[in-house]
C-alpha cells in the first residue's frame, strides 16, 4: 500500500511538491486547496490517478500522512493545524521561509511536537552542487557580497502581483523573507551572526511590503556578509561574490556557474534545479542528514531575521542577535 502525503497550497510551489511526490517517490498525494474543482496548471497532475485536490471537508476521511508539506504563506501556517487534529502525521515540511519570526517558528515547533511529528524546512538551495562545493571551501572565506533580484510583476502574470503574499507585509512579504535562501546561505558559509544592520525601502513598486532590502551581517568570527534583495530587477539575478584567502569566487547558479579560479570553473546548465527539491524530500524519507538544514540552524536563522526586521524599522541601526 502506498504512503499518503499531503500538500497544503496549490500554487506553483505546491504543484512542484505534488509532482515530485508522485513522480520520484511513488506516493499518493492529496492537495488541500481553496479551489478543489480548479484544475492543476501541470497537466501531468490532472492526468494522474495518484494526485487529488481536496477541500477541508474531506480531511475527515484521512487517518495517516507520511508527510504534510506546508506551501502556504508563512504567516498563516500555525492557524491551519486545528483541521488536522484527528490525523496521524509523521513529518511536517515547511516551505521557505520556515516562519516569519522566531516566535512563529517556536509555535510551529510546538505544533509538530504535539503531533509527535518530525519538523523540516525546505531550504533547497543547500542542495545545489555549487553551494555544496562552496560549503567545502568555507574555512578560507573572508567576506560575501550577494544579490538576489527579480521583477515581482512578472512572476505570476495570471495573478494580481499586488495581492500576492510577496507584496503583502502582513503575510510575510518583502524580499528579506521571500528571498530567505540568501540569508541562510550566508550564515551557513560564514558562521553565526553577532549583529545586523538592515534597510528596507519601497524603491519602485507600489506594494504594501518593501521591494528592496539591504542587509549587513556581522558574523561572530569577524567576517562580514552584504546582501542586496529586491523585487524590481528586470532580469532574474542570483549572484554571490566570495572573497577567500586565495581567490575572488563568483557564483551564479543560473547563468555563468561557479568560478573558483581561472583553472577551476563549473557550469550548471545541464543541472535540473528541481533536483534540489527532490533531494530535500529524499533526505526526509530516507532519514539522511547531509545538507538538510537543522532545527538549531533555523533557530539562529530566525533570530537573525528578527534582528534584521527590527533594524529595518530603526532605519538600519545595528541590532544584536
Amino acid at each position: 500500500m502506498k504512503s499518503s502525503c499531503m500538500v497544503i497550497g496549490s500554487g506553483s510551489i505546491g504543484e512542484r511538491h505534488a509532482y515530485n511526490l508522485m513522480r520520484f517517490f511513488d506516493r499518493d498525494v492529496f492537495v488541500l486547496s481553496r479551489n478543489p474543482s480548479q484544475k492543476f496548471r501541470n497537466n501531468q497532475l490532472n492526468e494522474s490517478i495518484n494526485v487529488k485536490k481536496i477541500s477541508k471537508n474531506e480531511l475527515k476521511n484521512i487517518q495517516d500522512l507520511e508527510i504534510l508539506i506546508i506551501a502556504t504563506p508563512s504567516s498563516i501556517r500555525s492557524q491551519i493545524f486545528d483541521e488536522f487534529k484527528s490525523i496521524n502525521i509523521n513529518n511536517i515540511y515547511a516551505e521557505v521561509p520556515a516562519a516569519i519570526s522566531f516566535h512563529e517558528w517556536q509555535n510551529l515547533k510546538k505544533i509538530a511536537h504535539s503531533f509527535n511529528a518530525k519538523l523540516f524546512a525546505g531550504y533547497n538551495m543547500r542542495f545545489h552542487p555549487g553551494i555544496i562545493k562552496l560549503n567545502s571551501l568555507k574555512d578560507n572565506f573572508i567576506s560575501i557580497r550577494s544579490v538576489f533580484g527579480e521583477y515581482l510583476p512578472d512572476l505570476h502574470k495570471w495573478d494580481d502581483y499586488k495581492l500576492r503574499y510577496e507584496a503583502v507585509k502582513e503575510l510575510g512579504g518583502g524580499p528579506l523573507l521571500t528571498s530567505h535562501h540568501e540569508l541562510d546561505i550566508a550564515i551557513m558559509l560564514m558562521g553565526k551572526v553577532k549583529e545586523v544592520s538592515s534597510f528596507s525601502r519601497n524603491t519602485r513598486l507600489d506594494i504594501g511590503a518593501s521591494d528592496h532590502t539591504v542587509v549587513t551581517l556581522f558574523h561572530q568570527n569577524g567576517r562580514i556578509s552584504n546582501i542586496d534583495l529586491n523585487f524590481f530587477y528586470r532580469r532574474y539575478t542570483r549572484r554571490m561574490e566570495v572573497s577567500s584567502k586565495d581567490n575572488l569566487i563568483i557564483y551564479e547558479p543560473f547563468s555563468s556557474g561557479l568560478e573558483i579560479s581561472d583553472n577551476e570553473k563549473y557550469t550548471f546548465k545541464n543541472f535540473d534545479f528541481n533536483q534540489t527539491y527532490v533531494d530535500c524530500l529524499d533526505n526526509i524519507f530516507n532519514q539522511k542528514v547531509s545538507e538538510q538544514i537543522s532545527i538549531l540552524e533555523i533557530d539562529h536563522l530566525m533570530k537573525v531575521t528578527d534582528a534584521c526586521l527590527i533594524s529595518s524599522n530603526a532605519n538600519g541601526r545595528i541590532i544584536k542577535v
